[in-house]
């Protein structure tokens, strides 16, 4: 009995664990570690390594050029406010520090708490169902309202082209055959990781300049009466130049970047931001799919086709194009498919499929221009 009553007492004298809640800036720390991008850190952070340009725009004091991070450089990660619950202990009436006793427990998305009813406690009638100061609210908006462009540069460098040759290379600056330190005699391996510093065989008279940017591809296929279909697989920048090669940093990929991709100057982007393109009174230009980026059974969203009307023609980067079920010579009927033009050659277009019904895009599909940039 004894005992008993002496157990009670020592658990009745334990300090008990108190939840504590404060709403933080919703910014984060990221410590680079040797072989990080900021394409990695988007897709670690965001889910998205296209939204790299958002940790760039947050450190642009720490970065001079968004190629180059380095081991051990501190980016500060933007994101939205969220409740940060910690467990202290007391300790003589104050909560011990984070570390003390219970772990604290991982950040967690903010989330609104509903409004109590009636007056609102004081600080001495707080508990974990006090509602927060801070409400977080929730819109949509358009890529106008947030400033964006109309065309990514990222979905713009990664869409690839039609190279019109009838031989069996395309236009190229080189083919990477290495790398530098020839690691892949010694390990067999062919595929290039982020920050590989790679080897690219010049063509005569074709040495690019040290800093520029490259573009890396392969050809998927040859298209009858249409041409070689390249596909972009990540960019490179070259940081020395030699007699017959030069070397380079691979800074981005699209694909998986291998010995034998070709090499050639990276496209001009060539929007603002404040391009957007204007609806046309009346449909206008026709054109008609003659090849797709990567040959699917289900043509759906996201699709790369190229078309066969060009600069020539007056198509531009942001142009709009429609296919109609139904159409007559009205161009009367209803929209079952979009397509918004990325990148442009001299005779051929790149576009996105950004609106289907079914299954409609196939080679000798018609559409027509419905919305054309300035």
């Amino acid at each position: 009995m004894i005992r008993r009553t002496l157990l009670i007492l020592a658990l009745l004298l334990i300090p008990v664990p108190v939840l504590a809640q404060e709403t933080v800036a919703g910014t984060r720390t990221h410590t680079v570690e040797r072989g990080e991008t900021l394409w990695d850190l988007a897709r670690r952070y965001f889910g998205n390594p296209f939204d790299w340009r958002t940790i760039w725009e947050a450190n642009q004091s720490k970065i001079e050029d968004p190629h180059w991070i380095y081991p051990g450089q501190v980016f500060e990660i933007p994101g939205q406010s969220r409740l940060v619950t910690q467990v202290a202990v007391e300790v003589g009436g104050e909560p011990a520090p984070a570390g003390a006793g219970e772990a604290a427990q991982p950040a967690r998305p903010a989330v609104p708490l509903a409004q109590a009813a009636g007056p609102r406690p004081g600080p001495a009638d707080r508990t974990v169902f006090y509602p927060t100061e801070e409400r977080v609210e929730s819109r949509v908006l358009d890529a106008e309202a947030m400033d964006l462009y109309f065309v990514t540069p990222d979905l713009f460098q990664s869409t690839g082209w039609i190279d019109p040759t009838s031989s069996d290379a395309p236009e190229h600056l080189g083919v990477i055959d290495g790398f530098q330190a020839g690691e892949n005699l010694r390990s067999g391996r062919t595929v290039v990781m982020p920050h590989d510093v790679i080897r690219v065989g010049i063509r005569s008279g074709s040495a690019p300049e040290v800093g520029s940017e490259l573009t890396t591809f392969r050809i998927r296929e040859r298209v009858k009466d249409v041409g070689l279909v390249a596909v972009p697989t990540g960019m490179i920048t070259v940081i020395g130049v030699e007699d017959s090669v030069f070397v380079a940093e691979l800074s981005n990929e699209f694909d998986q970047v291998a010995l034998g991709d070709y090499v050639v100057p990276s496209d001009e982007f060539p929007l603002e931001r404040s391009d957007r393109p204007t609806d046309l009174a009346s449909p206008g230009m026709e054109a008609t799919v003659v090849a797709f980026q990567v040959p699917n059974q289900l043509n759906s969203r996201g699709t790369i086709l190229f078309l066969d009307k060009g600069a020539v023609d007056g198509v531009k980067t942001g142009d709009v194009f429609e296919l109609r079920l139904g159409a007559g010579d009205g161009w009367s009927g209803k929209v079952a498919g979009r397509l918004l033009v990325h990148r442009v050659r001299e005779n051929t277009a790149a576009a996105r499929v950004m609106q289907v019904t079914n299954p409609v895009f196939f080679r000798g599909t018609m559409v027509r221009m419905v919305a054309r940039m300035p």
